[in-house]
């Protein structure tokens, strides 16, 4: 049985017996509306006595038409360039042709233009109180404003997105029944001149009839996309637990409450009915009134309850105060939005229940005061707020603000001379290929080069010390491994890889590749690299060259290991602490067994060489490829615990690129991962960094003018990496983070009590 949230998220429409049951009942209405015009024509049998039931049959049945054609569906879909121009294009012509008709119609050689003059200029004529240019202005301004709106909406709908295009519609059919109601209008005020005939007043019935039963079509659609963006928010359904899965019924009730006001306006005003059923369509208005008030209601209490828990880490000293701060704008923007939409709305549904109860007069001036108004702000409420809501006004994160590069002066300490120089350009071109490192990583999973190694579990410093250095070596001789890939030859890299050797090897694997296509976590690739059947199905999908040539630094592959750690694990500390510490990185994390040492004669240089060690020259080495590479990016791979940035030499080389103001990402492993890290990231301060000596974190926090303004640029860097900076994201996809951050806070926060 599909559940009820399946249901009205409408995703049965991806299973091929909706859609065939969608194209028939769109051919039974076809068929039905031919008939009726069959039977209504001059020779029809209802051509006499059918002339008011007919039109505005059909006009519901058009209705009807619109909505089974136009249901919202899963599928992410955008259009292309082409079309939205010409819907463009389109809604500025007959916005031009609508507004325009009274004028032309003004100098028309009959007396008809006549009667077009006085109502433009606003004299009384017969049972109109107040001038019908009155209502030529609001239809006026009202079409203007929403076609202003509808055109904005199609044309930033450039990105695919199941909630954009459900918005797009409702837009569109808002701004449709503007069309037909200004044509409604013109109808009638013709059909009362000298020379209207009955076909005039046929279309004024049809009109009508349309116009009233998209109205209904368009509440429902708008009470389905807020309780949508609502669900998103709020997946687990905390906040609307006082109704549970009723807030669909309540959803159901708005439905049938729209639906049976229309049809008794039908009934009273096309079948001639007496006043009862203009008492029945005031009395479904104000029952259908108060379910909206208490459906609005449940959702601001869920926007306010998200924003109670928020606030309270607004003002934390950690990273995760920009993610915060950008979560309480969006709520609040948000909110204000929604309940301007719902008040408006609900007061229009609420003056109509009292127009049908209390039987106000049409066109008196107090229908006029009370409905004609409210009516045409409403469709304004209506249009603009959904065109808020959806996202398509908001690009790359909309309410997002990024925190500006800090001005760090960077940990260059380097002398300048040529051996120096020398050895940062030569570090500079010794990139690694995607293919290379595809092809090594084949060789672990096949146990060719490392017989331990286990994705699952084996370390990238287990991977550098079994397999690294072993294949890196040439008889008595040692070089980096990326320069025996690339045969000696000098490749510059285009990217510069920032990782913690203490995070699992298939991540970093993994992390690069997701770099690679272009995406922001890489749990999805970490799955494909756990077995070599899944690899190399994995591997076959690859197909893009550009992908498969693109160039990384990293220092486990473009560092010669065998000028530096091959030969020990230096000095064996004296405290106890520093001791396990020191032991556990000389041992591999899968066998316990100690690392063994590498035998070759390649000198070894450390910092008494500082020139020509390898280890010290990070910085300058960014400075160099930024300079060098156009479109240079830092990638940090971010390890499951986030020690990525408790690293002291990670944290410089974050550092050097703020100082050089070079584009920065973050590879994070899953949303999950900021779930359960959301402790460390309201506490996350550069200053708690380690590292081996003391004297190299207190030389890289010299260099930070900004201590503060840096732990909120790692901040940005972890919230970029949820994507909010790296497109667009609807109503839809934005409130879900908004969620997923107060789950986070709210989770943080019992497992304190």
């Amino acid at each position: 049985e599909m559940p009820i949230n399946s249901l009205m998220d409408l995703n049965f429409l991806a299973m091929e017996p909706a859609r065939v049951l969608q194209g028939t009942a769109i051919l039974t209405i076809l068929v039905l509306m031919v008939v009726l015009a069959t039977f209504s024509g001059p020779l029809g049998p209802l051509a006499s006595e059918g002339k008011s039931l007919i039109p505005a049959a059909e006009g519901n049945l058009t209705g009807l038409l619109i909505a089974v054609a136009l249901v919202p569906k899963a599928r992410a879909t955008a259009p292309e360039r082409c079309f939205r121009y010409t819907a463009a294009a389109l809604v500025v012509g007959v916005t031009l042709i609508v507004m325009t008709y009274p004028l032309h119609m003004t100098f028309l050689p009959s007396t008809c233009a006549a009667h077009w003059r006085s109502w433009l200029m606003g004299a009384a004529f017969e049972e109109y109180a107040c001038g019908p240019s009155w209502e030529y202005a609001g239809d006026f301004v009202t079409l203007l404003l929403t076609s202003i709106a509808l055109l904005l909406a199609v044309l930033r709908f450039r990105t695919p997105s199941s909630y954009a295009r459900n918005s797009v519609y409702c837009i569109a059919t808002n701004w449709f029944c503007w069309v037909i109601w200004a044509l409604e209008d013109y109808t009638d005020w013709c059909k009362k001149t000298v020379d209207a005939d009955e076909q005039v007043n046929v279309i004024n019935k049809y009109l009508a009839a349309l116009g009233k039963f998209l109205n209904a079509l368009l509440f429902v659609w708008i009470a389905v996309l807020v309780l949508r963006r609502t669900q998103k928010m709020d997946p687990s359904g905390w906040q609307l637990a006082v109704c549970g899965h009723t807030a669909w019924w309540l959803v159901g009730i708005i439905a049938a409450g729209a639906l049976c006001t229309q049809l008794a306006r039908f009934m009273h005003i096309y079948l001639g009915t007496g006043d009862e059923w203009t008492t029945v369509s005031g009395i479904s208005a104000a029952i259908t009134l108060p379910i909206w008030i208490y459906f609005a209601c449940l959702h601001a209490q869920a926007f306010q309850a998200n924003r109670r828990v928020l606030k309270e880490d607004s003002e934390l000293p950690g990273a995760v105060v920009v993610q915060v701060k950008w979560a309480l704008r969006v709520l609040r923007t948000e909110l204000q939005a929604g309940l301007i939409l719902s008040i408006i709305t609900g007061a229009h549904w609420a003056l109509t229940g009292v127009v049908g109860l209390f039987g106000v007069e049409k066109y008196s001036e107090a229908y006029w005061v009370l409905l004609h108004c409210l009516k045409r702000l409403a469709g304004i409420a209506d249009a603009w707020g959904l065109l808020m809501l959806s996202g398509l006004l908001q690009r790359n994160g909309g309410h997002a603000v990024k925190p500006p590069v800090p001005t760090n002066r960077g940990v260059r300490n380097s002398p300048e001379d040529a051996v120096w120089t020398a050895k940062v350009e030569e570090l500079a071109h010794r990139g690694v290929r995607v293919g290379d490192l595809l092809d090594f990583y084949q060789q672990l999973l096949e146990g060719q080069v490392m017989p331990s190694f286990d994705p699952r579990y084996s370390k990238t410093s287990d991977v550098a010390r079994e397999a690294v250095i072993p294949m890196s070596r040439v008889d008595e001789d040692g070089f980096a491994l990326a320069s025996i890939w690339n045969q000696q030859r000098p490749c510059l890299a285009g990217r510069m890889v920032t990782h913690n050797w203490g995070n699992r090897f298939s991540h970093l694997v993994a992390a690069i590749l997701a770099d690679a296509a272009g995406q922001a976590y890489f749990a999805d690739v970490v799955d494909a690299l756990q077995t070599l059947e899944d690899f190399a199905e994995f591997r076959d999908s690859l197909q893009n060259s550009e992908q498969m040539d693109a160039t990384y630094w990293v220092c486990v592959f473009s560092v010669n290991q065998h000028a530096s750690i091959c030969g020990g694990f230096g000095p064996c500390p004296d405290t106890a602490y520093a001791y396990n510490e020191w032991d556990a990185k000389r041992r591999n994390s899968v066998t316990g067994e100690i690392f063994p040492l590498c035998g070759c004669k390649r000198k070894k240089y450390f910092n008494n060489e500082a020139a020509l060690t390898e280890l010290n020259k990070f910085d300058d080495l960014m400075r160099f490829l930024a300079e060098n590479v156009p479109d240079f990016v830092h990638v940090t791979v971010a390890d499951d615990d986030l020690d990525v940035f408790k690293r002291a030499w990670c944290v410089a080389e974050l550092v050097e690129g703020s100082a050089l103001n070079i584009r920065q990402t973050l590879l994070i492993h899953s949303t999950s991962c900021l779930d359960k890290n959301y402790s460390k990231l309201k506490s996350l301060d550069i200053q708690a960094c380690e590292a081996s000596r003391a004297e190299d974190k207190d030389q890289i926090l010299s260099k930070i003018d900004d201590i503060k303004g840096f732990n909120e640029y790692l901040g940005w860097l972890v919230f970029d990496a949820e994507g909010i900076f790296r497109g667009f994201l609807d109503g839809e996809a934005r409130l879900s983070l908004v969620g997923r951050l107060s789950q986070r806070a709210r989770c943080d926060k019992d497992s304190k009590v």
